[in-house]
């Protein structure tokens, strides 16, 4: 869940996102903090995810989905498996 205000701060379990400029500031309560920080650039192409599993296609997550099951997902090599690709 995204908050809507930080002026109030974030709760647990959600997520804040901050545009170019804004400060992040962390006070701990009690029992401490924990806190994931996350940057990068948008990927700008469709996200389709379900479970562990992130592609950009449902057919993709399908193909994965597969993969696991068969016990094909890293292929013979461990190296991975290169799912929509020619065979």
């Amino acid at each position: 869940m995204i908050a809507d205000s930080l002026r109030e701060g974030v709760e647990a379990g959600h997520t804040a996102i901050f545009d170019e400029g804004e400060e992040l500031a962390v006070r701990a309560g009690e029992r401490g903090v924990h806190v994931l920080v996350l940057a990068g650039t948008p990927l700008a192409e469709p996200i389709a995810q379900h479970g562990p599993f992130v592609m950009n296609t449902d057919e993709q997550i399908r193909e994965a989905i597969d993969a696991y099951r068969s016990g094909t997902l890293l292929g013979d090599s461990g190296r991975g498996h290169a799912l929509g690709a020619a065979s």
